[in-house]
């Protein structure tokens, strides 16, 4: 598929896949919370000068899904499964609850 290689050509932007003017393979709840995974995770890869493979390797331990999966996930590459989503939710909400509330008082 020309569309997912493209979005590959771009290894660790998050940013290749939505830039490069295709429709995205999300639906707009998966799109929801792959913004927000990227989101996160560029937090913590910044926060702790991380490289992106460093912090899918950190990620993939505390998340329980593999690094391959992290990385195909951010990349935007391919529908993931259920099961991977499934695993991926709860853990996006509560980090995002966590971002939620370290930067509200911000406001």
């Amino acid at each position: 598929n020309d569309a997912v290689s493209q979005a590959g050509s771009n290894r660790y932007s998050s940013t290749s896949y939505a830039s490069s003017g295709h429709r995205s393979i999300y639906n707009d709840d998966l799109e929801m919370y792959w913004n927000e995974f990227v989101a996160i995770f560029d937090q913590k890869r910044k926060r702790g000068g991380r490289s992106p493979t460093q912090m899918y390797n950190i990620l993939s331990e505390e998340i329980r899904l593999s690094p391959a999966t992290l990385a195909s996930f951010y990349r935007h590459q391919k529908v993931p499964r259920v099961t991977t989503m499934d695993i991926l939710i709860p853990w996006i909400e509560r980090e995002g609850r966590k971002r939620v509330v370290r930067f509200g008082g911000n406001n």
